[in-house]
C-alpha cells in the first residue's frame, strides 16, 4: 500500500490543479503596431475559473473583460465576444501552461486572429492602468 501512494504522488505533481495555475500572466508590448500586448489573470472563486483579459499595443488601455474559462490538464481555455473595449479580438482562445517543479512559469496563448502564438509570463502582482511594464 505504501508503494502504491509513493509511485502516484509524483504523478499528482506534475499536473497543478486550475488554483494553482491561478495568477497574473503579461506579455509586454514593445509600443509597436504589429507588437500587441496582453494581460491575462487567472482567477479561480467558488463559482469556477475566470479570466480577467484585457490587450493594447505598447499600453494597457483596454478595459479589462471577466470571461468564464475552462482549465483541464494544463490549458485554458475562453471565449471573447464581439463588442467589448477590452482591445483584444473577439473569438476562441486557447493556451497551454508551461509548468517547471509543479509551479506555471509561462502560459502560451493563441489569439483568435493570430496564427502564432504569444508568450505570456507568469508576474507577481498587476500592472498599472497605463503600461505593460509592472514595476515601474
Amino acid at each position: 500500500m505504501l508503494i502504491t501512494l509513493s509511485l502516484s504522488t509524483p504523478a499528482l505533481a506534475t499536473t497543478p490543479t486550475p488554483a494553482e495555475l491561478t495568477g497574473v500572466y503579461l506579455k509586454q508590448s514593445t509600443g509597436a503596431m504589429w507588437d500587441p500586448g496582453v494581460q491575462l489573470v487567472l482567477t479561480s472563486s467558488g463559482r469556477g475559473i475566470h479570466v480577467i483579459l484585457r490587450c493594447g499595443k505598447g499600453d494597457l488601455s483596454g478595459l479589462p473583460q471577466v470571461l468564464a474559462a475552462r482549465v483541464t490538464r494544463g490549458e485554458v481555455s475562453f471565449s471573447l465576444p464581439e463588442g467589448g473595449d477590452s482591445r483584444c479580438p473577439a473569438g476562441e482562445y486557447k493556451g497551454r501552461f508551461r509548468v517547471v517543479d509543479g509551479v506555471a512559469t509561462s502560459l502560451t496563448l493563441r489569439l483568435p486572429s493570430d496564427e502564432t502564438a504569444l508568450d505570456l509570463q507568469r508576474e507577481s502582482g498587476f500592472a498599472p492602468a497605463g503600461s505593460f511594464y509592472p514595476y515601474e
